[in-house]
């Protein structure tokens, strides 16, 4: 969907449902306000991909599919030593911290994907001089920690061929990766969704509006409009006046 398009929908959904007395909205306003409603449904999207593992395929790609421009994947070779014992962090990407306030190309956001490798072959494989343990990587609560690192069933390990490291997340957008001490870690994988470039309604009536899917930002549109009238006080007319497409 273009920007023109966007804005010719909206004009004409928002009209049918508003009354005379209710504001109309530039093309910058409705930027800013499109802008929070796409991280909302960005944010609504990933939550509930998180929540339904067991979903079919068809739904499990659609979703795949409204974030897929987003998502990032990311290597580290090189780390440094952390707070806590037998730990090295690593700092997670954000352009807007690094290349200015307008870079939104690489701003972290949810993880959906982490991989360790750590130093200790494989002892699985016989005669094995190249492949080496990769250690399951798992989240952990800091009130946890402490209890986690005393208990044998949850602490850090690697044993013939498979392991655990713990990760915490800290301040300076840091992954803390916690080993025993008995090994380290030589790489890290993480699989992102980064920040969305902000919705722009003036630039280039084009260009696309959004990264999202296409069917994504028709849902985009009518959250738009729906988000609009909330602000009108026009909610009470959502769905009776005006037959928004469905999902």
């Amino acid at each position: 969907m273009t920007v023109q398009q966007f804005l010719d929908d909206f004009y004409i959904q928002y009209d049918e449902v508003s009354d005379l007395s209710a504001p109309g909205y530039t093309p910058l306003e409705l930027s800013k306000i499109a802008s929070e409603v796409q991280e909302d449904l960005i944010i609504t999207t990933y939550g509930a991909k998180s929540n339904k593992l067991q979903e079919g395929f068809e739904e499990t790609e659609k979703r795949i599919q409204d974030l897929g421009e987003l998502v990032k994947y990311k290597s580290y070779t090189t780390f440094v030593p952390a707070f806590f014992t037998n730990s090295v962090d690593i700092t997670l990407p954000d352009t807007l911290i690094t290349s200015g306030p307008t870079n939104f190309s690489d701003v972290y956001w949810f993880t959906i994907y982490e991989n360790a490798v750590s130093n200790q072959l494989d002892c699985s494989i016989p005669n094995n001089t190249t492949r080496f343990v990769e250690p399951k990587v798992v989240d952990i609560a800091h009130g946890e920690l402490k209890v986690a690192l005393k208990d044998p069933f949850r602490a850090p390990y690697v044993r013939i061929d498979e392991g655990k490291v713990l990760r915490l997340r800290s301040e300076g957008r840091k992954h803390i990766l916690i080993t025993d001490g008995n090994f380290t870690i030589t790489r890290y994988d993480v699989g992102y969704i980064r920040k969305p470039i902000p919705i722009d309604l003036v630039t280039s009536l084009t260009a696309q509006v959004s990264e999202l899917s296409d069917h994504k930002q028709r849902e985009l549109l009518r959250k738009t409009v729906e988000y609009c009238l909330r602000i009108t006080d026009q909610q009470q007319k959502l769905g009776v006046e005006l037959q928004l497409p469905k999902e």
